[in-house]
């Protein structure tokens, strides 16, 4: 299922790597003082992005197919925001220690900053998201109503 869901992304992961190094470009330019430095913060970037991004929406088709719009919204509502939280903050924390021992990048103050802003954009994307999602089912079950009442007539 990962497999899939990764092959059938590879063109969004490549837009998303991109933003991650046009985002550390523009929003932190004193951050980096050559371009060995600057190749670090891009990447460690572009994997925060890619990881939040596409891990967060694999576990959403995954809630999906464990609980159902339809039948618990609320609750699905529910544990996909916690279950974005959680993993985003983990894999910040993940890829932050990984930089940090592997090239030595010291983030030092700026954890709880990244941390954050994190935290923060996957809330508005999930929120985002999760009512995209909601909407869509309860289309699809509108339309099967619709389907079976014209049926039974």
């Amino acid at each position: 299922m990962l497999i899939t869901f990764l092959r059938a992304n590879v063109k969004t992961i490549a837009y998303v790597v991109l933003v991650g190094f046009l985002s550390t470009y523009f929003f932190c330019p004193g951050c980096f003082s050559s371009a060995n430095q600057f190749v670090k913060i891009g990447l460690f970037t572009s994997l925060i992005w890619v990881f939040c991004w596409m891990g967060n929406a694999f576990l959403s088709e995954w809630i999906d197919s464990k609980i159902s719009w339809v039948d618990s919204p609320s609750r699905r509502f529910v544990v996909g925001i916690i279950v974005a939280i959680s993993y985003t903050v983990g894999i910040v924390f993940l890829l932050l220690n990984v930089f940090e021992w592997i090239f030595k990048l010291d983030i030092g103050d700026g954890l709880y900053g990244t941390l954050y802003f994190s935290v923060a954009i996957t809330i508005v994307i999930s929120l985002f998201m999760e009512g995209r999602s909601f909407l869509n089912n309860w289309r699809l079950a509108a339309l099967d109503a619709e389907r079976l009442q014209k049926e039974n007539a």
